[in-house]
């Protein structure tokens, strides 16, 4: 009785081991998967709303294959981006206006890819993004 428990015990050690190293990298990947998703959407969508949707920036955005096939996000990060996004080009229409006059002729108005590339590069999106991530696992334990 004493060996088959020593011999149930190692082989749980050993099972353990053999999972817990291909479920973290699961885990990892999961997640880094999820921050480039929910950075890219906002990065989308920025675009979208900000040359004020437009065939042109639709067509474009769906010939673009930088995203993932099967949606990851939630709705409530979608909604989130959505609500950040509009705020954001109140913003830039902000400082179109504002550049009149201010700017060189030729480089007045909306400043979409500038803004857009900046805020996708920024340490606060990438705070949101993991912070969102958070509440993700939180709430799909």
């Amino acid at each position: 009785m004493k060996i088959l428990t020593t011999v149930i015990t190692a082989l749980s050690i050993i099972q353990i081991g053999c999972v817990s190293p291909k479920s973290n990298y699961i885990n990892r990947d999961f997640k880094e998967t999820y921050l480039y998703s929910f950075k890219m959407t906002y990065f989308k969508q920025l675009l979208f709303i900000g040359f004020n949707r437009t065939n042109e920036i639709q067509t474009l955005l769906v010939q673009d294959r930088s995203g993932y096939g099967e949606p990851i996000l939630t709705q409530q990060d979608i909604s989130l981006i959505d609500s950040l996004v509009r705020i954001d080009n109140v913003k830039m229409s902000q400082d179109s206006i504002l550049s009149i006059g201010t700017r060189s002729e030729g480089i007045q108005g909306k400043r979409v890819f500038d803004y857009s590339i900046t805020k996708f590069n920024s340490k606060w999106l990438d705070s949101l993004a993991k912070a969102q991530y958070k509440y993700y696992k939180k709430i799909n334990k």
